[in-house]
């Protein structure tokens, strides 16, 4: 089983780390702008180390959330030396996954998770690895919810998405 980091023991993170705990996930790691934070979470789900910073936490984790606020997420992603085929999912709202693209150009694998439905959206290099991880994805989700989801698969044209004029 895959461990899980969490970087930002907040509302967001702290949910995430129990439940997933709770659901049997190994939760390995926790780093959080104050250090009584990230003890504090660490207590709770009981498997965590605590670490100074994410780096810390991407060492020893295999998928790490980034639960910071989200004017903090570019900052935190692009001061991690990501692994080939390591994930990093942010949970923002408003970010795209744009914000994930120095872990992304690692060999990272980036992924979204809001709060609207909730959604996650996974960029991926090619469509034999987007079905796989959206099944993947889905599983994860009933295994740790219950939940079942709606999967969509869809083609990021090379010019991305753009703001279409009125008449368009």
């Amino acid at each position: 089983m895959e461990s899980v980091g969490i970087v930002g023991a907040g509302t967001v993170g702290t949910a995430l780390a129990i439940r997933l705990s709770q659901k049997g996930y190994r939760v390995s790691a926790v780093a959080s702008r104050t250090t009584e934070s990230a003890r504090r979470l660490a207590r709770r789900v009981q498997t965590a180390l605590v670490c100074s910073d994410a780096q810390g936490v991407a060492n020893v984790s295999d998928l790490v959330f980034v639960t910071t606020p989200d004017g903090v997420i570019p900052t935190v992603v692009s001061s991690v030396k990501w692994r080939k085929g390591q994930s990093v999912l942010h949970c923002s709202g408003a970010d795209s996954l744009d914000v994930l693209e120095p872990a992304r150009k690692t060999g990272a694998l980036g992924c979204s998770l809001s709060g609207s439905g909730p959604s996650a959206f996974a960029l991926c290099a090619s469509l034999a690895v987007a079905r796989v991880s959206a099944a993947q994805m889905a599983a994860a989700l009933v295994e740790a919810t219950g939940l079942a989801s709606d999967v969509y698969i869809s083609i990021v044209g090379a010019p991305g998405a753009r703001l279409l004029a009125e008449g368009e």
